[in-house]
């Protein structure tokens, strides 16, 4: 792929943001440029570290003798630490600057992957029993939700800043292919790496989150907080502007939640296989879903021809057939392909409520406006273990079933709220 395809668009003639890399002609200097770069880098790597834990830890918790709903609350603590954390790390990226909160963040999930590493490598070598383990796990886990959660609202804003409201799907979207490119590379990743053990992805990725860190700190340039209009402007998740978007998002992170969780577990028993014959395959799995993913953002990179409101709709449908083919009787093509579309859908939804929020509030929202959407995002996995592992429990098909349900009240709503509909 060239080199022009990976870069963000042009900057607004009347840029948000007030950093002196942003040209009063429009265009975007090559120090920004390079600073988008930098950005989309380093949520290459907080992708890689999401989608090496799902696919990682069903086979680790059936070694460490965990069960399912257990394993799907490692993760569901760490995401109510980042509903409760994510609006207020977005205020203060309004406050701050986006740079230092971003920087906060990954510190966090550096040291959050690496403690994560260490005490599962502890429960393996039965060093520490698993009534230690699994506390350890939950913890190491809750630092990246209540410090991690500041990365996504805080990235989301520095490229809202410095695009044009024409161009907002195209930028946001530039956010979510990073982390699908991330997700992407990280199974693969893993798949090369679990041969040296379970847990030397994660030690990997801890390395990696270490180091974006530094580039961060020495390379993202920001001059002064880009948004100087009100600090800390606040916002109820009931205000009608962003009510419907509020919905959607919560919908969507239910559905991809439900999905991460239970994937490895769905291809480990309806195809038989053993756990690290299992770690492959749902690989496999996760790589198609975050391939798709990624190639859906990548198209909304390269085109603004359709608006958010249609990347709702579309979104829905798309995902409503995927959740059809995990129904259908199992097999390795079905359970891939639907997990490919599943992905599909994804790429459309979450770019497109991304999108949508942001055009429904002024700019000295936009901190708080991406903060509300990342404690959203974050709540579907707060009520994935029951919703999700637990109805697993009781009957496989359970969660495809509800994740058919919630897709298709997505485009629905969408089709329907004035608010989604007549957004411009």
């Amino acid at each position: 792929m060239g080199r022009e395809r990976w870069q963000l668009p042009r900057a607004a003639t009347r840029p948000v943001s007030v950093d002196s890399s942003v040209s009063r002609g429009g265009s975007v200097d090559p120090v920004t440029r390079r600073s988008f770069r930098i950005l989309f880098g380093c949520l290459v790597c907080v992708g890689m570290g999401h989608s090496i834990a799902f696919s990682v830890l069903p086979p680790l918790a059936r070694e460490l003798g965990i069960s399912e709903f257990q394993a799907g609350t490692v993760f569901s603590v760490s995401a109510l630490l980042w509903v409760l954390t994510s609006t207020a790390w977005g205020r203060r990226s309004d406050d701050w600057g986006r740079r230092p909160v971003i920087l906060i963040g990954l510190v966090g999930y550096a040291v959050s992957t690496l403690a994560f590493a260490v005490a599962a490598h502890a429960g393996l070598a039965a060093v520490l029993s698993v009534a230690v383990v699994y506390p350890l796990l939950i913890g190491s886990r809750a630092i990246f939700g209540a410090i991690g959660s500041g990365i996504f609202p805080a990235a989301q804003a520095y490229i809202v800043d410095r695009t044009s409201p024409e161009q907002r799907i195209a930028g946001v979207a530039t956010i979510s292919a990073a982390l699908g490119l991330g997700t992407a590379a990280g199974p693969a990743l893993g798949v090369a790496l679990v041969a040296f053990g379970l847990v030397a992805p994660l030690y990997a990725v801890g390395v990696i989150a270490a180091i974006s860190a530094v580039v961060i700190w020495r390379w993202l340039p920001e001059h002064r907080p880009p948004v100087q209009l009100r600090a800390s402007a606040r916002m109820s998740p009931w205000d009608a502007r962003v009510r419907p978007f509020i919905l959607i998002g919560l919908a969507q992170s239910t559905v991809q939640a439900i999905l991460m969780q239970t994937i490895g577990f769905y291809y480990m028993d309806s195809l038989s296989l053993d756990p690290r014959r299992a770690a492959a395959v749902a690989g496999i799995g996760l790589s198609a879903f975050a391939l798709a993913t990624l190639a859906a953002q990548l198209a909304l990179m390269r085109s603004g021809r359709l608006g958010a409101a249609t990347l709702l709709v579309l979104g829905g449908a798309v995902g409503l057939g995927a959740c059809g083919l995990l129904i259908a009787p199992a097999s390795f093509v079905s359970l891939t392909a639907g997990m490919a579309f599943a992905g599909l859908a994804m790429g459309m939804l979450r770019p497109g409520n991304a999108a949508a929020i942001s055009l429904s509030v002024g700019p000295d929202h936009q901190g708080a406006a991406a903060g509300l959407l990342g404690a959203t995002a974050a709540a579907g996995w707060v009520m994935a273990p029951v919703l999700g592992a637990g109805l697993y429990q009781i009957w496989p098909v359970g969660p495809y079933v509800l994740s058919a349900f919630l897709l298709a009240s997505i485009g629905l709503l969408a089709r329907i709220h004035p608010g989604v509909r007549n957004l411009r």
